[in-house]
């Protein structure tokens, strides 16, 4: 099993748990090596059987960049999100069993049952941890990657924006690009956002049981 974390906030973490319409993709930004922003991005790209993504400036016979997605057909996915740890935890890492909690559902998951104690209200005793510190333990959701693609952002048709999430059910895709811009304007002085139409890997995916062959 190929396993590999991936960072989520939470309201797509919600998105994917959904019972009805779940999130199915998630856009990635590609980022072209020693390109300078400004500069002209490719303009086509071509799959090979290698499974390596090449990428063509226009007007050019050569690829400019060679690339591999992250993620592959196959891959299970460990989803990072916002999680809560207790103080005593941290400073006792042989206290059992291991409890971690997560943003907005505020409950406990432990060894023998993951609901076995709901938390009402987060007390002094616990405390907020960004997602990427978030350990391979503490995961509740998986994902298993069954396809990947390179295009454009703008590409995006209505039934993709439902697929990464979208509600909206006459403008899915003002929704995704007003979300998109909400994480990516202050990434690279704003080199990601919508207008500038960046290359992004979609991966689609589906949610899986905990695998169970999963080992810490």
């Amino acid at each position: 099993m190929n396993a590999k974390p991936i960072l989520f906030s939470t309201p797509m973490v919600h998105a994917c748990m959904r019972e009805i319409d779940p999130k199915t993709q998630t856009r990635r930004v590609i980022k072209f090596k020693n390109h300078v922003d400004g500069e002209t991005l490719p303009d086509r790209v071509v799959l090979g059987n290698d499974g390596i993504y090449r990428f063509y400036l226009p007007g050019a016979e050569a690829p400019m960049w060679r690339m591999k997605a992250r993620y592959q057909p196959g891959d299970i996915l460990w989803v990072r999100e916002t999680f809560f740890q207790s103080y005593e935890i941290r400073r006792n890492s042989d206290l059992e069993p291991e409890k971690w909690c997560y943003e907005e559902y505020w409950y406990v998951v432990t060894e023998s049952d993951p609901r076995d104690e709901i938390i009402p209200k987060l007390g002094t005793h616990w405390e907020t941890r960004p997602a990427i510190y978030m350990p391979r333990a503490a995961a509740r959701l998986f994902l298993r990657v069954t396809d990947v693609r390179a295009e454009r952002l703008q590409d995006i048709s209505d039934a993709d924006a439902h697929a990464e999430g979208m509600e909206s059910p006459s403008y899915p895709i003002i929704q995704f690009k007003d979300l998109w811009n909400s994480i990516n304007e202050k990434r690279d002085d704003g080199a990601y956002v919508w207008d500038a139409n960046p290359w992004v890997w979609v991966y689609t995916f589906e949610r899986i049981e905990k695998p169970a062959d999963w080992k810490i």
